[in-house]
């Protein structure tokens, strides 16, 4: 090992004025060192290599254009009090940072009580520190950058003004209270719980392949972004947008990106209500864990990818648009309690909710009490809804539905609305929800009959199919079905009773008939009236025995029609049975 240099307290202060501490010999200090307004007669300086044994204090200085630590130990620490640095460098100077390290080792790094940074503090170059702490200060030019550096203890800002950038790093506990400046956090490993509460990020709090073994929590803060890329969270992680500390502070939160993160234990982002302007989840099959959104008012919410590992739940959210494109669903995504977002966000170039699936398979997504028809339309292109589950759901009516982004006009058009209504109708068929699912079959017959007009194939056959099939609205209305019984039933009885009544007849030399004496008649033969209800009827209990061809005829026919409407009335009354 190689031998140091001492130098005594006056001695290190002389080669510091003369810049005589850049060499690379190892040097070493035993006393306790302060550089101050009465000793800081420079520029500029850079220390190399120098152990301290005792504690460094910079005070009530400004150190110009900076302060460099290449190689230094100190081994009870460094503070920063009340330091300023004002110094621009010119072209030939020095443009590092206003304080620097570069591969040191500290048991204590703190800058505090008003310090006032403008060239930015940067730790570099495998820094091994136990605790980094700062204080009520102030750092300019890109904040303070940790880049191949750990910090074994603790890392702890307060009542700062910079932004935080850290690389490639380790960190134990890192705590953040009152803080204004983004917040970058790449590809570091945190080995204990991270906090941040009351930050402001003008631009965002962003994360980016990074490590979390325990708790991540952010509270009462105020984020114009919060994006997170391949992180891996072990514990629970958690937003909460308030301030539960009674200080009343203002939260919001603008954005949320969100891919290739892996939530073991769960994340939840929790909106209390409050509005969001863009929610982005960009699934990957190294999208993982359980992510939980809920109780937002959500202006854009995208959604895309594949997700084959990630549960999803979207809870109590207020969406005034959903697009959900390019998205094919295997693992678990969950809606619930949420419907459409009418207020907030409305303007005059934007004035309608809508809910967008293209080029997209939904399959296992499940919905809860989930409201479409507070949507203003709903919009399907290339979508798969088959495998989709529903819970308590309020549809959307015919006509919110948009296909390729307008009302189905056209035989292509009603042929792809059928489509959607017939793989709902099988989704909630084989779910066991029989009732919802005859809905959508209805929907499906009336968009198969619309198509069959737009086609110009539209012959007597299918008329006359799709007519009977109207008479119960396609299976779900049996009130339609009895009333066109009761009516048809009653004009042919009207039509027949002179056929079969001693005192009325058809003939043109027969006097006639009064309303007075055709009402009498009206009312003797009302038994017949009730017996024509019945399609196995007998002829001569319910006419007698003056039977004509007409009468014959007639009744045949009304037998054929009340049949086809009595077997359109049981099968609307499918919806309310267990078959």
């Amino acid at each position: 090992m190689a031998t140091s240099t001492i130098y005594t307290l006056n001695n290190f202060y002389e080669n510091l004025k003369n810049d005589r501490l850049s060499s690379t010999d190892a040097k070493k200090v035993n006393d306790s060192v302060r550089i101050d307004a009465t000793n800081l007669t420079w520029k500029t300086r850079s220390l190399y290599y120098v152990f301290f044994e005792e504690t460094v204090e910079v005070t009530d200085v400004d150190i110009n254009l900076g302060l460099h630590f290449v190689g230094c130990t100190f081994n009870k620490g460094i503070v920063f009090n009340n330091v300023k640095n004002t110094g621009l460098p010119k072209a030939d100077e020095d443009n590092n940072e206003g304080v620097y390290f570069l591969n040191c080792k500290a048991q204590y790094i703190s800058f505090q009580n008003g310090c006032d940074i403008k060239r930015g503090v940067g730790i570099y170059g495998k820094c091994e520190i136990q605790q980094l702490v700062l204080l009520q200060s102030k750092i300019d030019n890109g904040g303070i950058k940790i880049k191949e550096s750990s910090i074994s203890i603790l890392f702890d800002i307060s009542n700062c003004i910079f932004p935080v950038r850290i690389d490639n790093s380790e960190i134990n506990t890192f705590r953040v209270e009152t803080l204004t400046g983004d917040i970058t956090l790449i590809n570091t490993k945190f080995s204990d719980w991270v906090k941040f509460w009351n930050i402001e990020c003008p631009n965002s709090l962003t994360l980016n392949n990074n490590t979390f073994k325990q708790d991540f929590d952010v509270r009462a803060s105020r984020l114009k972004g919060f994006f997170i890329h391949g992180d891996t969270f072990h514990r629970k992680g958690k937003f909460e947008n308030r301030d539960d500390s009674g200080n009343n502070f203002d939260t919001f939160l603008n954005e949320i990106y969100i891919t290739e993160a892996n939530f073991i234990e769960g994340f939840e982002f929790d909106g209390m209500s409050r509005k969001l302007k863009k929610l982005t989840l960009r699934m990957s099959p190294n999208f993982q864990g359980v992510l939980r959104i809920i109780g937002w008012k959500i202006h854009e919410t995208w959604i895309t990818g594949i997700n084959q590992n990630l549960k999803l739940i979207l809870k109590r959210i207020d969406f005034k648009r959903i697009m959900i494109n390019d998205f094919s669903n295997f693992g678990v995504i969950s809606f619930d309690e949420c419907n459409a977002d009418n207020n907030n966000f409305s303007s005059e170039d934007d004035p309608d909710s809508s809910f967008h699936v293209s080029n997209s398979s939904l399959s296992n997504t499940r919905f809860s009490e989930f409201d479409f028809d507070s949507f203003d339309f709903i919009s399907f292109t290339n979508a798969s809804l088959d495998g989709i589950e529903a819970s308590n759901v309020r549809w959307f009516s015919e006509d919110k539905l948009q296909i390729n982004g307008d009302r189905p006009q056209n035989e292509i058009g009603f042929r792809r609305s059928r489509e959607i209504y017939r793989q709902i109708k099988q989704s909630l068929k084989s779910k066991g929800n029989q009732i919802d699912s005859l809905i959508f079959q209805a929907r499906e017959m009336r968009a198969y009959r619309n198509e069959l007009k737009k086609s110009g194939n539209y012959g007597l056959s299918d008329k006359i199919i799709m007519t009977v099939s109207q008479s119960n609205s396609y299976g779900v209305n049996w009130l339609k079905p009895l009333g066109w019984i009761i009516i048809i039933t009653f004009f042919t009885y009207i039509i027949c009773l002179p056929m079969f009544s001693e005192n009325m007849v058809y003939d043109s030399s027969a006097d006639f008939v009064s309303c007075e004496k055709f009402y009498n008649e009206f009312i003797i033969k009302l038994p017949a009236f009730a017996q024509m209800f019945n399609p196995v009827r007998k002829f001569s209990i319910t006419y007698g025995e003056n039977a004509t061809t007409a009468l014959y005829f007639l009744d045949l026919l009304h037998r054929a029609i009340l049949g086809i409407l009595i077997f359109q009335l049981i099968r609307a009354f499918r919806r309310l049975s267990n078959k």
